[in-house]
């Protein structure tokens, strides 16, 4: 989404909750209760399937979909925030129309299709993947028959009242954390975990992972030995999600710019979401890439000898991950419990998130790479191992409970 398109979309938000008085921005959340079937269904409730909604946090979602799915001999996914059109065929190839009379045991249901409302039946078992589609899976629940599972998994990928203000989503989105015994919690990364836990949100059943390189990042590592990296930051630019905090990347790259000798040397590229170029001191231009294919982010992340990527939330985020396994030396922020400094060397992680000591860590990351000698390798920044979610052993017979 670019910049123009958030505004409008973010106008129209505040229009609409002005004129209405509602909570805006809630995808649908009507269900049917459709005839009995003793077939156990998985169903994976998301926001979004089209190219380029599945990545990040939606990517990792669909890996414990598919790791779940062997139990299940009916599949469901629930798009909320899509309607028909958005159907890929080839990229959802064997997969059917919920909406279509006669279709198969693999179906997606696109809930802002017109004049089509998905049918739950007692034997339908639920991963909410956000706090909206927790609100969704309570609903289908309470249209189940008493015979309905004992618990739906609730991913949760971070803490996502702090996505918004003090304001009514930010009260419905806590609410999704409060009924805990109808819920099992899998949390993305043992940090996040632990925050929950800090502030007295504990499941009477939960498990955390560590998540992966992208399989598609991960196959360009082997091309890190012996590629030199030249002098590009990379700085992760989405002016559009808050707790990205693009306003003060911009402002200590200002600062940065301006007290740092040696800025001019280097090449600054911004990658995540499209706005427009911003010029710096001494002739430096952050220039704009936005959302790029996997096979050149990668190409990015080989040539890159310093990123840049805030975060203002327990979760760590994947991009300053990315980079520092591609060997980077990445300027990052710590945040409540998380402080990435602490699992891998080459995260600079900055305790005083202003723009003049973000710029200081930023001049002495660039010098540090200036002076080293030593070619960059492959740094372990993602903890996952090769069985990414080995807690399902134990997990699965409490889901499939009735």
């Amino acid at each position: 989404m670019s910049i123009k398109e958030f505004i409008k979309a973010r106008v129209k938000s505040q229009l609409a909750a002005r004129n209405n008085y509602k909570v805006t921005g809630i995808p649908p959340m009507t269900v049917v209760a459709g005839a009995s079937n003793t077939v156990p269904r998985l169903n994976l409730v998301v926001m979004g399937i089209r190219k380029g909604a599945l990545f990040g946090g939606a990517d990792t979602a669909i890996r414990l979909f598919d790791a779940v799915s062997p139990h299940f001999q009916r599949h469901r996914l629930i798009v909320q925030s899509e309607a028909e059109d958005s159907f890929d065929t080839e990229k959802w190839a064997g997969w059917d129309l919920d909406s279509k009379p006669h279709a198969g045991s693999k179906t997606i249901a696109f809930q802002k299709q017109p004049n089509f409302v998905p049918q739950i039946d007692e034997s339908d078992h639920f991963i909410a993947t956000n706090w909206m589609s927790a609100m969704f899976v309570r609903s289908a629940r309470r249209v189940q028959s008493v015979r309905r599972p004992s618990r739906f998994i609730y991913m949760i990928q971070d803490y996502e009242p702090g996505f918004y203000p003090w304001s009514g989503r930010h009260l419905l989105a806590r609410a999704t954390y409060v009924p805990k015994d109808d819920a099992i919690a899998v949390f993305n990364t043992q940090l996040l975990h632990d925050y929950f836990v800090k502030n007295d949100i504990v499941y009477p059943m939960s498990y955390a992972f560590e998540p992966r390189l992208s399989p598609s990042l991960a196959k360009h590592l082997g091309k890190l030995a012996g590629h030199k990296k030249r002098k590009l930051m990379l700085v992760y630019g989405r002016p559009g999600t808050g707790r990205n905090a693009f306003d003060m990347v911009v402002e200590a790259l200002e600062n940065w710019s301006r007290t740092d000798p040696n800025a001019g040397e280097w090449e600054l590229v911004s990658l995540g979401e499209k706005h427009r170029d911003i010029k710096l001191a001494k002739g430096l231009v952050l220039r704009s890439r936005g959302k790029v294919p996997l096979d050149q982010y990668a190409s990015y992340l080989l040539d890159a000898a310093v990123g840049f990527s805030l975060m203002a939330s327990p979760h760590p985020s994947y991009p300053p991950l990315e980079m520092a396994e591609f060997g980077a030396l990445v300027v990052t922020n710590t945040f409540d419990n998380k402080d990435l400094s602490q699992r891998v060397g080459n995260i600079r992680s900055v305790v005083e998130t202003t723009p003049v000591a973000l710029a200081a860590a930023l001049q002495a990351t660039c010098e540090e790479f200036s002076r080293t000698t030593v070619p960059a390798s492959a740094a372990r920044a993602f903890l996952g191992g090769e069985v990414e979610f080995p807690f399902l052993p134990d997990l699965v017979p409490k889901f499939l409970e009735g």
